[in-house]
């Protein structure tokens, strides 16, 4: 039965290969997106609690501008929100980056990333315990919680409860170990530790992400009312003086991954453009091979007319005929199946690199895709085998032997508009994401980042001592300046408010706190006025404006006047021009510069062309000298601008390989289906070279035949990609506008390809001897 099965499936052996090859690269690459669309939307779903959880946001208004959605909330919302009925429990936390710990014994070690929290955290999120206890002592001020893989980087074997750090000054013992987090939650953290006063209070309380959970069975849109009616007052009266309306905003934590308003968070926020995109090239590719797959099983059924009219005339009702055709069909498909898995096991990690796609380890075997896996399996054994087996089963006896059936041709029509459709949109997309990408890579940044090195300090250190380790920096001839900040051009700013002297309307700004050589180090243009003199007290008064800041705060003659910030008088002694921190989504901020609150944490270092390589082993061994042996590690500040067009990268490889896959199916089915319509009108070419055909004549003739097909597929295909890219352009503060050559360029390309396919597998029907052909009538 198997034998006969397969010997059937495969009678036309090439039709069957090209079916199934094409199904099987079509279903790899749909499962692999398919499965990572599952992977991003399961982001903290196993907080057993979930259902419960939301996050606050901080929404700002200013005037004129977007409102800006934020993730952190003031110190005081806590206890604000704990007093209401519905809710159980408040926890907020702070980032605090990879600070330097020291061990019991001496040794100062460079931990992961770290979060201060309250002790209701695990009262909110799961952890598995390893070792210690969770409970309302846990994480309290001067105790640590750290996960499996940091307690063994740092202790090893041994067991860590009792042990201790120093952190930030602070000595915290070590209260439990949990397992790692999974990697797909907002929660990567190495390290937790309880929340110091002093911490809060030097922060004035700002910068707290809050979470709240609700009581079972309590009316959550009623809660939430709530708590936006407080945390709006809070804002309100905390910045009463700023330019700017306030509210609030609850939102699910459950979908804070796709859905969140805020423009930053604890981890990168995945672009729902991309995933749009990512949904449209997995129906595109699966739609193409299905489409394929069906067209081939058509064919290859007509073919077998005798056989199957010779099954009918022998007693073969229809249903026995279409089980014939469904278990056939069923084994192709699950043999192409089996061959997706094969390449997604081999090639899997590679694509996740190329695409920018993080995928949990051996994906394939994870059962939370087993479920979408499978739905996948029956769908395409449905809609690719139960038209064709109706079809085909439908025709009487004598109508098959005669051949006189007509091939229906809507489907054909259908499928050829439809896998032309997708390359006309794929080949449109690519060329507008390259012309944006390449559009952003060569806009000014305002800055210079090349050749330069950047470096957290293990602590917060005083001017006068930061002078020194930039002087024995500065010894080395290859490097040729050193400034020393809180805050790098390309990595954010500390938000403040300015106002004008004498006035009441307070601005919001971005505030960059350095020295004096920082303009020099990224070569920040001074267009008017001077840079700090490098003298502590004369410069604790002097602040720069960017071009935008002098924009918004309406200042006519800029230089000389005073303005206040924070309510300490500031004299502005020098104009920059604008830099843009940001990717081409963002505009420039309205920077401002000051000297700093006399300590730094950060220091930038130009490091002469050529010597990127030599400069780091002396920058590290000169840095852990002063730090007493502290680890340091450098980052390259290119690197960090690399970053900016991630997305828009991520987006371009998954267009162009959804385009390229497209493209692949299309012209596989396109040389099936040629091949098909070349044999079916070789009676016609032998005619028309009896009558005096050219050979050029002869291959138009059949060529026409599928191009007339591929015509409607160019405007459908223009249509849908000037809409998808036109709103994912508007993302874009800085972006090109689409020409008429990117459209004329892909249909081009496109007609070519299918003209090149067609022409080819026509020649050879063309060139053949017609009384070879008629001798067979």
């Amino acid at each position: 039965m198997i034998k006969h099965i397969f010997r059937a499936a495969f009678k036309e052996k090439e039709l069957t290969i090209t079916s199934i090859a094409g199904l099987a690269i079509g279903l790899a690459a749909a499962m692999f997106l398919l499965t990572h669309l599952v992977f991003e939307h399961s982001y903290d779903k196993h907080h057993s609690k979930i259902d419960r959880i939301y996050r606050t946001l901080s929404v700002w208004k200013e005037v004129g501008q977007d409102d800006n959605y934020l993730s952190i909330n003031l110190r005081a919302l806590k206890e604000k929100l704990e007093v209401l009925p519905e809710v159980e429990k408040v926890s907020q936390l702070y980032d605090y980056g990879t600070p330097i710990a020291t061990k019991a014994n001496g040794e100062m070690v460079e931990l992961g990333r770290t979060m201060m929290v309250d002790p209701s955290f695990y009262a909110i999120f799961d952890a598995k315990l390893v070792a210690g206890e969770l409970s309302g002592k846990t994480l309290q001020p001067n105790t640590v919680v750290l996960v499996k893989s940091e307690a063994e980087k740092l202790f090893g074997r041994q067991n860590p409860i009792g042990k201790t750090l120093v952190i930030d000054k602070k000595t915290c013992t070590i209260t439990a170990v949990v397992e790692d987090q999974p990697i797909n939650t907002m929660f990567r953290y190495k390290v937790l530790f309880g929340m110091h006063p002093e911490k809060i209070n030097y922060m004035q309380g700002l910068e707290l992400p809050t979470y709240v959970l609700f009581k079972k069975g309590v009316n959550i849109p009623e809660a939430i009312k709530k708590c936006n009616k407080i945390n709006t007052a809070l804002l309100t009266a905390r910045f009463e003086d700023a330019n700017a309306k306030f509210s609030s905003e609850v939102e699910p934590f459950s979908s804070v991954h796709i859905k969140t308003k805020a423009g930053y968070d604890l981890i990168k926020k995945v672009n729902r453009l991309n995933l749009l995109f990512l949904m449209i090239v997995v129906l595109f590719i699966l739609g193409i091979a299905i489409t394929n797959f069906i067209n081939l099983s058509i064919i290859k059924g007509e073919r077998r007319a005798k056989e199957i009219s010779i099954r009918k005339a022998n007693g073969a009702n229809r249903a026995n005929i279409v089980r014939m055709l469904l278990v056939e069909s069923f084994v192709v498909t699950l043999i192409s199946f089996l061959i997706a898995f094969v390449l997604l096991h081999l090639l899997g990690d590679y694509i996740s690199s190329f695409l920018n796609i993080k995928l949990p380890p051996n994906f394939l075997l994870n059962p939370t895709f087993y479920p979408w896996i499978a739905a996948v399996f029956l769908f395409v054994v449905a809609t690719s085998s139960v038209y064709p087996s109706l079809y085909l089963s439908k025709s009487s006896p004598i109508e098959l032997l005669r051949n006189s059936v007509k091939r229906r041709h809507r489907l054909t029509i259908s499928s050829v508009v439809l896998q032309f459709t997708a390359v006309v949109f794929c080949l449109i997309s690519i060329i507008v994401v390259a012309t944006q990408l390449q559009f952003e890579k060569t806009l000014p940044l305002g800055y210079a980042a090349d050749n330069v090195y950047t470096v957290e300090l293990p602590e917060k250190i005083d001017q006068a001592r930061l002078k020194t380790i930039i002087q024995d920096l500065t010894k080395n001839p290859a490097i040729v300046s050193a400034s020393a900040s809180d805050h790098f051009p390309f990595t954010g700013c500390s938000g403040q408010g300015v106002k004008k002297l004498g006035e009441s309307t307070c601005y919001s700004v971005d505030e960059r706190r350095c020295d004096a050589s920082y303009f020099d180090t990224y070569k920040i243009k001074i267009i008017e006025g001077r840079t700090f003199t490098g003298n502590e007290a004369a410069d604790s008064t002097s602040i720069i404006l960017s071009q935008n800041a002098v924009k918004t705060l309406n200042l006519k003659n800029p230089i000389g006047t005073t303005i206040l910030l924070n309510d300490k008088s500031m004299q502005v002694i020098g104009i920059t021009k604008d830099i843009r921190y940001g990717s081409a989504r963002s505009g420039p901020g309205v920077d401002i510069y000051n000297n700093g609150w006399g300590s730094f944490n950060k220091l930038s270092i130009l490091v002469s062309k050529g010597q990127m390589d030599n400069a780091p082993s002396y920058i590290k061994a000169t840095l852990t000298r002063h730090f007493g042996g502290a680890p340091v590690s450098l980052e390259r500040a290119s690197d960090y601008i690399s970053k900016f067009y991630n997305n828009d990268q991520s987006m371009f490889n998954i267009i162009a390989s959804g385009a390229g896959m497209a493209i692949l199916l299309a012209l596989m089915g396109l040389i099936a289906l040629s091949r098909f319509v070349a044999k079916q009108k070789e009676k016609e070419m032998a005619v028309r070279k009896v009558i005096g055909a050219t050979l050029f004549e002869n291959i138009w003739a059949m060529s026409r035949y599928i191009m007339v097909r591929i015509i409607p597929a160019i405007p459908l295909g223009g249509i849908v990609a000037y809409f998808a890219m036109r709103s994912w352009l508007m993302d874009f503060t800085f972006r090109i506008e689409m020409k008429i050559w990117m459209f004329a360029a892909a249909i081009t390309i496109t007609l070519l390809l299918g003209l090149t396919i067609i022409i080819l597998q026509t020649f050879r029907t063309a060139m053949v001897n017609p009384s070879s052909i008629l001798r067979k009538e």
